[in-house]
């Protein structure tokens, strides 16, 4: 005899406790499901996976009665809508969540320890590995590292997350730094002679590494400058993360999947001086790029425009010459000749400190592995 929920629930006492009782047999088995397709690599999608399990229990025709407190949760888990509050505040610009009930979220350069459940720690770990997948990463002990560009609740952000097998205390983490699409004028980072002086460095198509710390300001001074840039010029932004807002039709940008063969920065600035550039952009130097990069400015090319993590402008030319001998193939090439190389073709060095430019160097040589410079800009104590 077909089982009838209705005839069920209009002949027994307990209406209450069997309607409960199916109702979390339906969520469990849900969750199950959806756990297990995330294992097995497939994303799962609401109404497949909310019909395979009501077919499971043969429930189909209760779909309307079942499928509510399935759907809030999958809403939860697939759109972080447990965060929802602090991805929407316009004044938070990067939030760390280090378990299920402790975050953090910077506001004006400081950041604060919010406590707070935000679901269980098992729906927390589905969450991050539902999110990770959705943007085709893999996080597990064998690639316990994940970067990528997402969109969250209608805003953009860079997401990195850090499996819970890289130490023995911490859990599962994801740090999440918002995108901004806007574009701010050059004086928004210097006074009118720091913004005269940035335009003229555009303006004479100089080579230019941007350095400064994470969450300096250097990627949105980097677009800033890009925007000086006249029109008819062909720019090649090249990125591993969408980061850098330009909106020109003469752009080619490509974005580096490095899990890819031929995909990487390094591959795509190599590519680049085959497309005509008139200038290169690379988002961030890191590894490998540095080489062709820095061996593109020796041979003629100019207008080329990176950032790099430094405490200063001197320490950024130590930096790009300690990731050269790093990452270069030849070991037979002294420090000191990758200085002399990097000195010659570099011509300015900007340094970013909360989100303003606090110096600016003019790069005229070196003696040795000392560099020689001219300071052209210093930060104004009242500028802020």
């Amino acid at each position: 005899m077909k089982f009838n929920l209705a005839t069920e629930f209009s002949t027994t006492n307990h209406v209450g406790s069997l309607y409960d009782q199916f109702k979390n047999e339906v969520f469990n088995l849900f969750i199950q499901v959806f756990e297990k397709m995330l294992g097995q690599g497939q994303l799962p999608t609401f109404d497949p996976t909310m019909n395979k399990v009501l077919a499971a229990l043969n429930l189909s025709e209760y779909a309307a009665i079942f499928s509510k407190d399935c759907s809030l949760w999958f809403d939860k888990i697939t759109k972080f809508e447990y965060l929802k509050n602090w991805l929407d505040d316009e004044k938070i610009r990067e939030i760390i969540v280090h378990s299920h009930n402790f975050l953090q979220i910077e506001l004006a350069g400081n950041f604060h320890n919010i406590n707070t459940i935000l679901l269980s720690a098992s729906d927390y770990q589905l969450s991050i590995n539902y999110l990770a997948l959705q943007n085709g990463q893999e996080i597990n002990f064998s690639n316990p590292f994940a970067s990528f560009y997402t969109q969250l609740s209608s805003r953009h952000f860079r997401a990195t997350i850090i499996h819970q097998s890289t130490s023995p205390t911490n859990g599962l983490k994801i740090f999440l730094r918002k995108i901004q699409k806007q574009i701010f004028p050059l004086d928004r980072f210097v006074p009118p002679n720091g913004r005269e002086l940035l335009a003229k460095i555009v303006e004479e198509k100089a080579n230019v590494i941007i350095s400064g710390a994470t969450g300096s300001g250097k990627t949105a001074l980097l677009t800033s400058m890009a925007q000086q840039i006249p029109s008819n010029e062909h720019l090649i932004i090249l990125e591993d993360t969408y980061e850098i807002i330009m909106e020109r039709q003469n752009i080619t940008s490509m974005l580096a999947n490095h899990q890819r063969p031929n995909n990487s920065l390094k591959d795509y600035c190599a590519y680049a001086l085959r497309m005509r550039p008139d200038r290169i952009i690379v988002g961030e130097l890191r590894s490998h790029e540095i080489i062709p990069f820095i061996l593109a400015m020796n041979t003629g090319h100019s207008g080329l425009l990176s950032s790099i993590h430094a405490n200063s402008a001197v320490d950024a030319l130590h930096r790009l010459a300690t990731l050269f001998c790093l990452y270069g193939e030849s070991r037979d090439i002294s420090f000191e000749l990758i200085m002399k190389l990097i000195c010659k073709n570099l011509h300015y060095v900007i340094h970013m400190n909360q989100r303003r430019v606090a110096h600016v160097i003019k790069v005229i040589g070196v003696d040795r592995t000392t560099p020689s410079f001219e300071t052209v800009y210093q930060q104004a104590a009242n500028f802020s």
